[in-house]
C-alpha cells in the first residue's frame, strides 16, 4: 500500500516567549491530530473511519498540493473499503479537493479514485461519485478533458461491471458539453447494453444528451451514424423492460424542451 506520512512541523527558534511556546504547542496538537486522522482512514472502527473520510480536505490542506496528489490521492486510490457510508463520505469529500491538489491543472488526479467509486455496488455512492466526476470535468482545462475525462469515461463504459458501465450513463453529458468531438458510438453502446440497469441509466441520460447536444443540429452525437438522440430515446422507449421505459418519462420533457427536436421530436417519436 502506498505510504502515507504526517506532516512535521518546523521547530522553535529557541525563544522563551510565552506566545510562541503556545504558538509551537498549537501547532504541534494539529500535527498530532492530522496524523491521528491519518491513522483512523484505515482503523478497525466504522465509525473512526467514516469521520477521518469526512475530514479528507482539513488533511489534504495540511498535506499541501503536491504531497496530497503524490501521496493522498494514491492512499486513497489503495484503501479497499467496503461500507457504503465510508465509500460515500470518500465520493462526496473528493469534490472539495480540487484547489487543495493544486488547482484545475491537476484535478485530474482525482478521476483515479472516482472511477473506483463509479463501480461501487451502492447506487448512492456512484451517484456521489459521477457528480464529483462532473464537477472535476467542468474544471479541467480543455487539453485536459481529452488527455484525462475522455479515457475515464471511455474505461466505465466498457468495464465489465455494469455498475460502472451505469455510471458512464451519468457522466456523458459532462463530457459532450467539453468536447464537442466525443465519439458518438460511446452512448449508443450504453443503450443498447445488455444489462436493463445500464440501458435504464442511459435512459437517464438522454435528457441531459439532448440539451448538452442542443447546439448540433439533430444532436447526432448520442447515436452516431444518421440517428439522433430522438431516435435512441425512441428506442429505449419500447425496451421489455419497465425500468427502462419508466426511465424515459423524464427524458422525454427535457428531450421535447429542447430547441433542435421542436422541428422533428413529435412527427419521429409518434408511432
Amino acid at each position: 500500500m502506498t505510504a502515507l506520512r504526517a506532516p512535521t512541523g518546523g521547530s522553535s527558534d529557541g525563544g522563551d516567549d510565552d506566545a510562541s511556546a503556545e504558538t509551537v504547542s498549537d501547532h504541534g496538537d494539529s500535527l498530532r491530530e492530522i496524523a491521528l486522522l491519518i491513522d483512523a482512514l484505515r482503523d478497525d472502527d466504522v465509525a473512526a473511519r467514516q469521520r477521518s473520510h469526512a475530514a479528507l480536505p482539513k488533511i489534504a490542506a495540511a498535506l499541501g498540493p503536491r504531497r496530497c496528489r503524490d501521496e493522498l490521492v494514491p492512499f486513497v486510490c489503495d484503501l479497499t473499503d467496503d461500507v457504503d457510508g465510508v465509500l460515500l463520505e470518500l465520493a462526496t469529500r473528493l469534490a472539495e479537493l480540487g484547489p487543495l491538489v493544486g488547482g484545475a491543472r491537476h484535478a485530474h488526479v482525482l478521476l483515479e479514485p472516482l472511477a473506483q467509486l463509479c463501480a461501487a455496488e451502492d447506487a448512492g455512492v456512484r451517484a456521489a461519485a459521477a457528480e464529483t466526476a462532473r464537477g472535476v470535468c467542468a474544471a479541467l482545462p480543455e487539453a485536459a478533458v481529452a488527455e484525462h475525462f475522455a479515457p475515464f469515461v471511455e474505461g466505465l463504459a466498457c468495464h465489465e461491471w455494469f455498475t460502472a458501465r451505469s455510471a458512464a450513463c451519468a457522466v456523458l453529458a459532462a463530457w459532450r458539453r467539453r468536447a464537442a468531438d466525443a465519439p458518438r458510438d460511446t452512448g449508443a453502446a450504453l443503450a443498447a447494453d445488455a444489462a436493463p440497469a445500464v440501458r435504464a441509466a442511459a435512459a437517464r441520460a438522454v435528457g441531459d444528451l439532448a440539451q448538452a447536444c442542443q447546439a448540433r443540429e439533430g444532436g447526432g452525437w448520442w447515436a452516431g451514424g444518421s440517428a439522433d438522440v430522438v431516435d435512441v430515446l425512441r428506442k429505449l422507449a419500447v425496451d421489455d423492460q419497465d425500468a427502462v421505459r419508466l426511465a424515459c418519462v423524464a427524458a422525454l420533457e427535457k428531450v421535447a424542451a429542447s430547441p433542435h427536436p421542436r422541428g422533428n421530436f413529435y412527427p419521429r417519436f409518434s408511432p
